[in-house]
């Protein structure tokens, strides 16, 4: 459903949403009191909360762009705004569950208002994304400094773990756009590059990044594959630096299609074919060649065929880039109990293929 939608019927709780501003904005201060890296001032803070929540929950007018801004604007004031929102956004949903159930009321409000945080969640994390890359394109134009001192604090923890024996780790990769974890275990440290042993070697391919995970290591390490040994199992790793993968934050799995996947997009009486370029339970990423008029936040009709049937479903916009001469877009797909077992299947039947690939 699209946020119209899903206000329309959240809107029936319009008491409840108007009651429950000072219990969130009194949770949102509590969690922006961090004292190792203050929100703002408590003061400034009211004003603040107050505004945001009309934004979400006065269901008035479309929300999204204007939190996306206002999140895109704090984060360029390096204002942490992800923490302080997280809390009071699940506590609203706890609350909310309890005053449904206390009146009897029909769960599908309960779905809704979870939906539409999900909906508030992805928004802030596409604009912080946003920021992170402008930043990084900038530090990569200006200097190369910061990421040179980040790698050197990430060659002195993995050196602990060489000297400690505590060589295990954990390499993420994306095969065929499902995650595969591999085991693996640092063998050597050259001239500020690792050479890892590791299993799923046909997970691999010169030039890929990769991602290291251990305990202790506080973020995921970014690195770039450089030479594969396929006999010995070894990967040659080039440390780039510290990174948030938005991957982790995925609901859903995501898989590759085994061949090329037609699917169709409708926007009233515009239609456009595409091929998909990855599929899960929550929505389709696909390229296009023509976005005539197709815009972020459109509800459009997407169609596309399975081996258990065809799927044609509403959807949401929720990107478009531009890739070489063609567009990616990105879909939330609002699909009804049947069309899930079905692409349930297909997702599943799909990783088994995949790590069979993998494992021959």
């Amino acid at each position: 459903m699209n946020f119209e939608q899903l206000a329309s019927i959240l809107k029936q709780d319009e008491e409840f949403f108007i009651n429950y501003k000072d219990k969130f904005r009194e949770e949102f201060i509590k969690n922006a009191k961090d004292k190792k890296n203050p929100l703002i001032g408590v003061k400034s803070l009211q004003p603040l909360v107050d505004k945001l929540y009309i934004i979400l929950f006065s269901f008035k007018k479309n929300p999204l762009k204007e939190l996306y801004n206002l999140t895109y604007e704090l984060a360029h004031h390096e204002i942490d705004f992800k923490k302080p929102i997280t809390k009071p956004l699940l506590k609203i949903i706890r609350d909310y569950i309890d005053s449904v159930s206390e009146r009897n009321q029909d769960y599908k409000r309960v779905k809704a208002l979870i939906s539409l945080i999900d909906i508030y969640f992805e928004t802030i994390e596409n604009a912080y994304y946003k920021y992170v890359n402008e930043l990084r394109n900038e530090i990569k134009s200006s200097s190369k400094s910061v990421i040179e001192g980040e790698k050197e604090v990430i060659f002195k923890l993995l050196k602990k773990l060489f000297e400690k024996w505590n060589r295990n780790i954990i390499i993420l990769t994306f095969y065929k756009e499902m995650p595969v974890a591999c085991r693996s275990e640092i063998s050597e440290i050259v001239d500020n590059l690792l050479k890892v042993k590791t299993i799923h070697i046909k997970a691999f391919s010169i030039g890929d990044e990769v991602y290291i995970k251990h305990s202790n290591i506080p973020e995921t390490v970014a690195c770039k594959i450089t030479n594969i040994n396929v006999i010995e199992g070894i990967v040659e790793l080039e440390v780039k630096g510290f990174i948030e993968l938005p991957q982790d934050k995925r609901q859903h799995v995501r898989v590759e299609p085994e061949k090329p996947t037609k699917v169709e997009i409708r926007k009233g009486e515009w239609k456009v074919e595409g091929t998909i370029a990855d599929i899960s339970v929550g929505g389709i990423g696909a390229f296009i060649k023509d976005k005539g008029e197709l815009k972020t936040s459109d509800n459009i009709i997407v169609s596309f065929e399975l081996p258990k049937g065809k799927i044609t479903a509403e959807g949401e916009v929720r990107y478009i880039t531009s890739v070489e001469n063609t567009f990616r877009i990105g879909i939330k797909l609002n699909l009804d109990i049947h069309q899930e077992e079905k692409v349930n299947d297909y997702i599943m039947d799909r990783q088994l293929t995949i790590l069979k690939e993998l494992k021959d």
